[in-house]
């Protein structure tokens, strides 16, 4: 019998619903993929001929567990051209991939007991890492209303003596939002002063097309609380890469971490490494590209969305994410069967009319799904005609 954990512990919905997605299209079907959260674009070619490069020189062995120092001293330039802060590369470990990262920064900071705050919608991992730390979930809703925005009075609310970290991430996955870089220095001061954790999950950073993310740096932010998560994943379109880290002033966290991680992985690809310091070196240079094909697909999704009878959106600001409320879509039915929840309607949205997305619900949000268009345009735009398409059939009844 397998332990109690592992029983508990919920499959990651986005990584099901890719597989469902490819089972279908192995079947013979047309599948549009709207449900992972992947590039669809290739990794920067200088970024690959670095890597088979240092294959080729035959850095083919075991690094050190923090990481390479040149890719630690080049995500500390990176971590500090947003956020203001003197980070050295001992500030920085090199994890394999974002959500190594905040698993381990969980590890090494959440006791059992321990509460977390996350802001629904969250990422659908969240939770149960908080969880598998042997922490407490408290969630805090932000509202669509409010654009999706930080709700700053409530988190402050909910955080209390057993508090020990808010895990935030902007631009947000699922909605697409990033949060007002004021508002964010407001949060980090009254948390950072109490002693509590701010882990700042940055992986889409690098794709924002309107605001900024900056406020470790700023008056009465006590930098030590702070933890920044990022990676070469999303904005590099290196996701199978696996490189990550996590950044902070703290040296005995990284410390912490480190002692993890060395029980563990021991350490991310070394030859991967040396791909990722060239991405962070070249940096904005090979991600702009990419950041306004998605600006421009963020546009093309937005106004289809926004044209189709009882759906609501709000327009996202960073990321390759919709999050559209399909809540009036919620009250029909489909071949006599009622359709009243998200995960009915992207369950029909896939098998009759082969669209892959992810249901609300995943992401502690009911009445909305989340679109990818981490996909090409006329992928888009026949994926949201299905979805039309099928809005119309559940509007008949």
């Amino acid at each position: 019998m397998v332990s109690q954990r592992a029983q508990n512990l919920a499959p990651s919905a986005t990584l099901a619903i890719t597989a469902a997605a490819a089972r279908l299209r192995q079947a013979g079907r047309s599948i549009i993929g709207l449900g992972a959260g992947q590039p669809d674009f290739d990794t920067p070619e200088v970024v690959k001929q670095a890597a088979i490069a240092a294959l080729n020189s035959g850095q083919t062995g075991y690094v050190a567990s923090q990481g390479l120092e040149s890719l630690r001293d080049a995500a500390a330039a990176w971590v500090n051209g947003h956020h203001g802060l003197g980070l050295g590369p001992q500030n920085v470990l090199v994890t394999a991939g974002a959500k190594m990262a905040i698993a381990l920064a969980c590890q090494a900071l959440v006791d059992p007991g321990d509460e977390v705050i996350i802001v629904s919608p969250y990422w659908v991992s969240y939770p149960a890492l908080i969880e598998l730390a042997g922490g407490v979930v408290r969630v805090v809703q932000a509202r669509a209303e409010d654009g999706f925005q930080l709700p700053v009075d409530e988190i402050l609310a909910t955080a209390g003596p057993k508090t020990r970290a808010l895990i935030l991430n902007s631009p947000c996955n699922p909605t697409g939002a990033v949060a007002d870089a004021k508002v964010l220095a407001r949060l980090a001061r009254n948390l950072t002063s109490r002693g509590i954790y701010l882990i700042s999950d940055e992986i889409y950073g690098h794709l924002t097309f309107e605001g900024s993310l900056g406020f470790a740096g700023e008056e009465g932010v006590d930098p030590e609380y702070v933890v920044v998560i990022d990676g070469c994943s999303k904005g590099w379109a290196m996701t199978g890469w696996r490189i990550g880290f996590v950044a902070t002033s703290s040296l005995p966290l990284i410390s912490a971490i480190n002692r993890l991680q060395g029980q563990s992985v021991t350490c991310a690809t070394s030859f991967a490494q040396h791909g990722a310091v060239k991405a962070l070196e070249l940096g904005d240079s090979l991600i702009a590209p990419m950041r306004e094909e998605f600006r421009v697909r963020r546009d093309l999704v937005s106004e289809a969305l926004a044209a189709m009878p009882g759906v609501a959106i709000v327009r996202p600001a960073g990321a390759f994410y919709a999050f559209p409320r399909v809540e009036a879509s919620l009250t029909g039915s489909f071949e006599g069967e009622p359709v009243n929840s998200s995960q009915q309607f992207c369950r029909l949205l896939l098998e009759q009319k082969g669209v892959a997305t992810v249901p609300g619900s995943a992401f502690g949000c009911e009445g909305h799904l989340r679109i990818s268009f981490a996909a090409s345009r006329e992928d888009l735009r026949e994926g949201l005609a299905r979805m039309s398409a099928l809005i119309g059939e559940l509007s008949d009844g």
